[in-house]
């Protein structure tokens, strides 16, 4: 059961990662096109 947690908390930590990668790469494509 334990394992099983550990297995989840490694999954949502890493999705949170590629999330904040994929926001941060919009953000500058964005800031790009302002300028």
């Amino acid at each position: 059961m334990e394992n099983n947690k550990n297995k989840l908390y490694t999954q949502i930590v890493t999705g949170s990662c590629l999330v904040g990668i994929i926001l941060v790469a919009i953000i500058a494509v964005i800031i790009n096109f302002i300028k």
